[in-house]
């Protein structure tokens, strides 16, 4: 994810994602991410708990979030995420699929998916 998306999640959820937060998915899930942390926050602020997430990556077509609670309600907005994430195109958010681009499993939408097959020359 770029720098930016980063600065701007650090800045708007400063009590759920951290400086030391990796984020290791394409920008596409930026707006996920960004509805996913909102939740967490107000959740957290109306509960009076707490969540720092750790960790946000995609192993072949599984998404993972690494999180801190023990909170049923930000467990089940976490796996929403996932699930939505799962099922969202990594380069703009759309529906996607799962495709495979040489030996790599990434999620795309009809009209990313051509953009994610570049010619090897």
């Amino acid at each position: 994810m770029k720098d930016e998306y980063k600065k701007l999640l650090l800045e708007r959820y400063p009590t759920v994602i951290y400086e030391q937060t990796i984020l290791d998915v394409k920008d596409g899930w930026f707006n996920l991410i960004n509805l996913l942390c909102d939740n967490i926050s107000s959740h957290c602020n109306f509960e009076n708990k707490q969540c720092e997430i750790f960790k946000i990556s995609k192993n072949d077509v599984r998404s993972r979030i690494e999180h801190s609670s023990t909170d049923d309600y930000i467990k089940g907005i976490i796996s929403l995420g996932e699930v939505l994430m799962d099922n969202s195109c990594e380069k703009c958010g759309s529906p996607g699929k799962p495709i495979n681009v040489r030996g790599t499993s990434l999620i795309a939408c009809h009209k990313c998916e051509d953009r994610f097959f570049v010619p090897i020359l």
